[in-house]
């Protein structure tokens, strides 16, 4: 996906966010740079590719690699 594309991961189908979605979609809005899946990012990825991103590194990001998959942590659905 260019030029970026945003999965969800470990996402509860039944959750207030994941109906959120649905009701977007049915009014036609725009959602479509993103996906959900229940699915865990570490089968769906190769783990080599992958990259943590986290305000607490003592590393700052430098380039940006095309072929590599980036982890955000984020939402928790309750």
């Amino acid at each position: 996906h260019s030029p970026s594309f945003v999965t969800l991961c470990n996402f509860a189908t039944d959750g207030q966010i994941q109906h959120e979605f649905a009701r977007r979609r049915s009014q036609n809005r725009a959602v479509s740079c993103f996906e959900t899946t229940e699915a865990s990012y570490l089968d769906l990825v190769d783990r080599q590719k992958l990259i943590y991103l986290s305000p607490h590194s003592q590393y700052e990001m430098s380039e940006y690699d095309h072929n590599a998959v980036y982890i955000i942590g984020a939402i928790v659905d309750g």
